[in-house]
């Protein structure tokens, strides 16, 4: 398939349609919303059609410093499907060097960074 992409400048956000091998443009898309630095703030998977229900969305929170802190999934109702957060470790320069993901409370993944300061 082919991605076609609608950028909306005014309301800060893309539009993705899929058209598939027969030239079928797809009713189902997902479309994102930006802040002014250009982090995605929300995402949205809608199905179109009798496939409405299983429309989603995701609203991304970030630290100061730009890193992801918080990732929230929605079902189409508007209720909270999952909870993922980031917690972030830095070093004196500000760097990550130990970040730990949870989904719904636990901890699933932990990546501890090696940086070398020349």
């Amino acid at each position: 398939s082919i991605d076609k992409f609608n950028y909306n400048y005014k309301e800060k956000s893309v539009i993705v349609k899929s058209i598939e091998q027969n030239n079928i443009i797809s009713n189902n898309y997902s479309k994102m919303y930006y802040n002014k630095k250009g982090f995605m703030t929300k995402s949205e998977f809608i199905y179109t059609g009798s496939n409405n229900k299983n429309s989603f969305f995701s609203e991304l929170e970030y630290d100061k410093r730009g890193n992801l802190l918080q990732r929230i999934g929605y079902d189409s109702y508007g209720k909270i499907k999952s909870i993922r957060e980031y917690k972030n470790t830095y070093d004196k320069k500000g760097n990550i060097v130990i970040r730990e993901q949870y989904y719904n409370k636990k901890l699933v993944e932990k990546t501890t960074f090696k940086i070398t300061y020349y």
